[in-house]
């Protein structure tokens, strides 16, 4: 998530300074120390090694350069800091009183290690509280040297992410972010995945494909990500992020929340957000008015997007939520089917379906918990559903000749 001018999750930290100097002479008891380079003042946050000691800014959150760093106050070895290198890395955790809990088929689970079965479902329940730069510092000011978690300070906000996956292996991510203080905010991510790697085949075997995207000129050259394209296309090094907003997606239905990976190797990797709570249709496209979805440039990174509509002040009780998913299964089959997964939530259960070059009446196999229930199409592209009761298979008739279609289906309890 992008709040106080900086990204803060996912392995992402406030801002500090590997600053090199040989024979420093500092030890634990200097850390906590205050020191002053330029009218800017700095703590020390770690002793590395002989040579390194880690700093950050006491009082913003800017990146570090060389020179000297002269005592203001709490060191024991007063000497000059004389950087001649600097290394910027994320200072982290930034966050207090994160917990994490296992339920198995709605039972509780203490232990931590071993191997179980489950029949339904197994939940990891993730809660914690971020801190703003200055409750970070006021911390790291007051606490043991010791101590390398925070605790005992002021949150900003609170996350809370379930990660559930289903008797299928499956998962099914609920995202919460509560405000317990004003905070600058521009974006709520929520989801971020990589294509590198998987299946064998790595970035260089994959390709994206986006539902409800129109094309779009990329790089200098048309990109259409709704008719497929290879992951190198933004992958590959030196090239931009690829953003979709309204200037590159369809004016109406689903909004840059989902995003097809196809594998050479075989396999499909599906993702996206359910349209509902803050991804819901009727608000999807004002709460992201500035980006529904990012593929970084030079790594092919996905980026999803719960909010992105540009700086702001979020206060004390805003609270933004979202259900994602993420299904990894072998490709179809069937000819002109691109994907076809079921998605179980508490929010309701889904069906996507996609087609590419292709026309005719497909059969799709459903899982058994659909069997028996009322179904309705949520969204729709050259694809109809024939009937609205489910069986153990159901029908949909395709016109994509030279394009897509798709279909995402809403089971009724």
């Amino acid at each position: 998530d992008h709040i106080f001018d900086t990204t803060l999750g996912a392995n992402h930290g406030f801002q500090k300074g590997n600053m090199t100097m040989t024979a420093h002479g500092k030890t634990t008891d200097d850390m906590r120390s205050v020191w002053s380079k330029g009218g800017v003042e700095y703590i020390i946050v770690g002793i590395n090694s002989s040579s390194v000691v880690a700093m950050t800014e006491r009082n913003g959150n800017g990146e570090i350069t060389t020179g000297t760093f002269t005592h203001v106050s709490g060191a024991t070895n007063t000497a000059d800091i004389v950087a001649t290198d600097v290394s910027m890395q994320q200072w982290y955790p930034p966050y207090q009183n994160r917990t994490m809990t296992l339920y198995i088929d709605g039972v509780e689970h203490a232990e931590t290690t071993g191997t179980f079965t489950y029949a339904d479902k197994v939940q990891f329940v993730e809660t914690y509280e971020v801190l703003s730069k200055a409750e970070m510092v006021a911390w790291r000011e007051a606490a043991d040297p010791a101590e390398l978690t925070p605790s005992g300070r002021t949150p900003s906000y609170i996350v809370t992410n379930t990660y559930e996956y289903d008797r299928y292996g499956q998962l099914v991510i609920y995202a919460g972010r509560l405000v317990l203080q004003a905070m600058p905010m521009s974006d709520v991510m929520g989801m971020q995945a990589a294509a590198s790697g998987f299946g064998g085949g790595g970035t260089a075997a994959a390709q994206y494909y986006l539902r409800n995207t129109t094309s779009f000129t990329y790089d200098g050259a048309p990109a259409d990500f709704s008719m497929i394209e290879p992951v190198t296309l933004v992958s590959s090094s030196g090239q931009p992020s690829a953003n979709f907003d309204s200037t590159n997606t369809e004016a109406e239905g689903p909004f840059a929340d989902s995003v097809v990976t196809l594998f050479d190797a075989g396999y499909v990797a599906s993702m996206g957000w359910l349209t509902v709570e803050d991804v819901a249709d009727d608000v999807r496209r004002t709460n992201c008015s500035q980006l529904g979805l990012e593929i970084r440039g030079g790594t092919g990174k996905l980026y999803f997007r719960i909010l992105d509509k540009g700086y702001f002040t979020a206060q004390p009780g805003d609270f933004y939520s979202a259900v994602g998913y993420r299904y990894i299964g072998p490709k179809p089959a069937v000819a002109g089917r691109t994907n076809a997964h079921a998605v179980l939530t508490s929010a309701g259960n889904r069906y996507y379906a996609d087609w590419h070059d292709f026309t005719g009446i497909d059969e799709l196999e459903l899982p058994s918990e659909f069997i028996g229930k009322q179904i309705a199409v949520e969204s729709s592209r050259n694809a109809k559903l024939f009937g609205a009761q489910v069986g153990s298979t159901i029908r949909i008739a395709v016109n994509a000749s030279g394009g897509y279609g798709t279909i995402c289906l809403r089971v009724e309890p």
